[in-house]
């Protein structure tokens, strides 16, 4: 992401890169006999992003993350079908 600052006492533009953080997830390995292979990857990746959002400082920006947390968790239930049961509860964290 690139964060651009204008200043209007000098006209200047100052950019900044912004890194993101790697979590490292580990290997990609398929889940057998479910109808969404990657089902924990993916459950993964969703749950990691729902437990960042809480270091979000601007609540409008908070309230888009957690909707399109909500809409990723949707798209994951339709997925997986009705045999599996997904809900983005936060939990806390175990360290």
């Amino acid at each position: 992401m690139l964060v651009c600052v204008y200043h209007n006492n000098d006209g200047q533009q100052h950019c900044y890169q912004i890194v993101p953080v790697k979590v490292p997830f580990g290997p990609n390995r398929p889940n057998p006999g479910i109808n969404y292979p990657y089902l924990m990857h993916d459950a993964t990746v969703v749950a990691s992003m729902e437990s960042l959002i809480s270091h979000v400082d601007d609540a409008a920006v908070r309230d888009a993350l957690h909707a399109g947390i909500a809409e990723a968790v949707r798209a994951m239930q339709a997925r997986a079908g009705s045999g599996i049961v997904i809900k983005a509860e936060p939990q806390p964290s175990p360290w």
